[in-house]
C-alpha cells in the first residue's frame, strides 16, 4: 500500500472466557517507506485491532477548520474543510510505535 496505517488497539488479546492468550503487537504506525513519497497518499488508512479482528476506522463526521484560520488559497481552504486529527498515541498518552524502521530510520 502506498499510505500510512494506523492501528489501534488492544495490548493483550484475550480468549472468549478472558483469558489472555498473549500480547497483540499490531498497535502502531506503519509507513509506506519503500515507495518515493510523491507516490504516495498523505491521509492514512487507521484501523482498530481487538478480540482477533481488524476494524475500519471512519470519522462521524470531518472536523472543520474553516473558521479557525484562514487559508491563503481556494485550495488549501477546500483541503482544510475536510480534516480529520487522529491521535498519534495510545490510551495512556505514549507515543504510537512506527514499525519496521531501520536503525538509520530511527
Amino acid at each position: 500500500m502506498r499510505r500510512p496505517i494506523i492501528v489501534y488497539g488492544v495490548d493483550v488479546v484475550n480468549s472468549f472466557r478472558g483469558e489472555a492468550l498473549g500480547y497483540a503487537r499490531f498497535q502502531g504506525i506503519y509507513l509506506p517507506l519503500l515507495w518515493e513519497p510523491e507516490f504516495c497518499e498523505k491521509s492514512p488508512l487507521c484501523l482498530g485491532y481487538t478480540r482477533g479482528h481488524f476494524s475500519a476506522l471512519v470519522p462521524v463526521e470531518p472536523y472543520s477548520h474553516r473558521h479557525h484560520y484562514i487559508c491563503r488559497d481556494q485550495e488549501q481552504e477546500e483541503d482544510s474543510a475536510e480534516m480529520t486529527f487522529l491521535p498519534l498515541t495510545d490510551s495512556e498518552g505514549k507515543l504510537l510505535p512506527v514499525h519496521f524502521l531501520t536503525c538509520d530510520e530511527v
